[in-house]
């Protein structure tokens, strides 16, 4: 690894657990080290096919693989988009790729066409490997009928290795692979307009693993049950390889049967579902192995209850595709939790707040997040206008997201930068609306957006959708404002109640708030009014 000393705030980076000039140079490394130790210990596990895969067994699907991709002419640097649904052969190609110097473009499954053929043109993919099952569905993409037919692979039957013969050798010579190497352009899903790519190195990989293995304990056997485009399956795989664990992969996630799930895959580690609060208690609540898991964005009557209820510590944290791991909170620490506090820095990673003019602000005033650290995004592909704004001085990534710190160095977050609504003067932030809106029993989702005010500037509207329980005449708006009322200070109560089936989402499942911005010319219609006491 390179040399990333230089000039770090005590109060805002963690450096002193992570030797990074120790750390393996690429993902390929840590595979082979941790074969050498765990060779026959299942490293994935498969359970709705009743498949697994040892250590010794993945590399060496890793190797056919390569040696496949090398045989079909895939060259060092190409961009190589994988279309495919959580089967064996995801991970493996992106450790393959990486291996001869290919770039991985992970493919939303629910694209469309034109999503599909924006992202591939974007990235200029060579080459795309896609499921039979998912073709269908995107039939009419450009980039299905401009590649030669030879650059469109598929998976073989067996579902872990790729369609066709392997015609390498044993005896090619990988290029050198180096930390710096590009493997992945992971496209985010940003609210409005088409995604951007972040371009993603080995060391991003091997950074977060170190990181994450240094501040948290091991787990035996974790659970993953979202798609592998997303980047938590292919960091947790990291993760877990680092620390010498197994995946469980089930094909879908499933809230209702979630604690039947981990009792019977015996998974000690997972993402915890607040929701599961609002089912009935059962036996199954305690019958589990979980004692730690990670949440996002709990309330601290959530912390409290989980435990109380589940037996189970939960910690937040905050990450972006942009940074890897951010901040964490500790595992002897529920009182940061209960502060609503995400945490302190992550190993290799510093932070700092600023304001609209880019000047650090005091301790306890609020601003937009700033971080830097080694094993970061390399910038978004193909947006230097974006980079350079983004991307300042001293190599501080602008995150848009707006926290605080207090005087003990721990993160506060107060929302998007962009995600907030200016009320006379108040600034409000989105994201704390809906998480009480949220709470209210008989709400499944609810989505915050300012309406313009001639008086105040911006009022507060709340689109909310209601489960299946109950219906608008039975969770009428006033139970709404009053439950807000009862949690908010009066300027972030909403003035206006939209009451929707379902709300628009991104391709990785965030509220398109663009959508809704967009969708009509006078966001107060098909709205209750609560101050006119109208429906307009």
């Amino acid at each position: 690894m390179p040399d990333h000393s230089g000039t770090q705030s005590s109060t805002t980076t963690r450096s002193d657990v992570l030797d990074l000039e120790s750390l393996p140079a690429t993902i390929d490394e840590v595979l082979h080290e941790k074969v050498r130790s765990f060779g026959e210990k299942v490293l994935l596990e498969y359970p709705d096919d009743d498949r697994s895969f040892t250590y010794a067994e993945f590399s060496e699907h890793v190797d056919r693989a390569a040696l496949r991709l090398v045989g079909a002419g895939v060259q060092p640097g190409e961009c190589v988009a994988v279309m495919l649904p959580n089967i064996p052969l995801f991970p493996v190609l992106t450790f393959a790729m990486a291996r001869i110097g290919a770039v991985c473009v992970p493919i939303n499954i629910r694209y469309t066409a034109t999503e599909l053929d924006y992202v591939c043109a974007d990235a200029g993919v060579n080459w795309i490997v896609i499921d039979d099952d998912l073709r269908s569905g995107v039939a009419a993409a450009e980039i299905l009928s401009t590649l030669p037919s030879a650059h469109i692979l598929r998976p073989a039957s067996n579902n872990s290795e790729l369609e066709g013969d392997v015609v390498a050798t044993t005896e090619w010579l990988p290029i050198p692979i180096e930390f710096d190497r590009v493997t992945h352009i992971q496209y985010t899903s940003g609210t409005t307009g088409f995604p951007k790519g972040c371009v993603l190195t080995q060391d991003y990989w091997v950074v977060a693993a170190a990181s994450y293995g240094a501040v948290r304990r091991p787990s035996a056997r974790s659970l993953e049950d979202s798609p592998y485009f997303y980047m938590s399956g292919p960091l947790l795989l990291m993760i877990v390889i680092w620390g010498g664990g197994t995946v469980v992969v089930p094909r879908v996630p499933t809230l209702r049967r979630f604690l039947t799930r981990v009792k019977d895959l015996r998974i000690d580690w997972c993402w915890f579902p607040q929701q599961l609060l609002k089912f009935p208690e059962s036996d199954l609540d305690r019958d589990h192995n979980i004692e730690f898991a990670s949440i996002y964005m709990a309330e601290p009557w959530e912390v409290d209850a989980i435990a109380d209820r589940f037996g189970v510590q939960v910690r937040d944290g905050w990450s972006m595709t942009e940074t890897g791991f951010g901040t964490y909170v500790p595992e002897d620490r529920p009182d940061m939790m209960r502060a609503q506090s995400i945490g302190i820095p992550m190993p290799a990673r510093e932070f700092k707040i600023v304001d609209a003019n880019l000047d650090e602000v005091d301790t306890g005033e609020t601003g937009e997040l700033c971080v830097r650290g080694p094993g970061m995004f390399r910038g978004y592909h193909n947006r230097p206008e974006v980079n350079s704004e983004l991307i300042i001085e001293g190599g501080w990534f602008r995150t848009g997201d707006r926290a605080r710190f207090d005087e003990h160095g721990h993160l506060y977050y107060s929302g998007r930068a962009k995600d907030m609504v200016r009320r006379s003067g108040e600034n409000i932030a989105c994201v704390e609306v809906e998480s009480v809106i949220r709470q209210l029993d008989g709400v499944e989702d609810c989505a915050v957006l300012p309406v313009p005010d001639e008086w105040r500037d911006e009022e507060v509207k709340a689109y909310v959708v209601l489960d299946e329980r109950v219906t608008p005449q039975t969770l009428p708006p006033e139970r709404i404002f009053a439950w807000a009322s009862s949690r908010l200070a009066s300027f972030k109560v909403p003035r206006y109640i939209e009451y929707r089936e379902e709300l628009p989402l991104t391709p990785s499942d965030k509220v398109a708030k663009g959508v809704l911005r967009n969708e009509k010319d006078d966001l107060r219609s098909d709205s209750f009014d609560r101050v006119d006491d109208v429906w307009r």
